[in-house]
């Protein structure tokens, strides 16, 4: 292979990669952060209490002396 066309076919491939790279990894990064952002909600959301529970729980507490 004659070192102009090897010159051209590596420049094809680094612009390709980074070509990829910039298209890739805003995609990438907005997937993965609205997944991390819906697993912190449901966790949140799971471990939130309402005040009916927070009123049970006091209420049972209390019956067993604790406060």
């Amino acid at each position: 292979m004659n070192k102009r066309l090897l010159q051209i076919v590596l420049h094809n491939y680094f612009t390709y990669c980074l070509f990829s790279v910039v298209v890739f990894l805003p995609i990438a990064v907005y997937e993965v952060a609205k997944a991390a952002i819906k697993t912190v909600v449901g966790l949140w959301q799971a471990n939130a209490w309402t005040v009916k529970d927070f009123e049970a729980e006091k209420k049972h507490l209390k019956g067993q002396g604790m406060i």
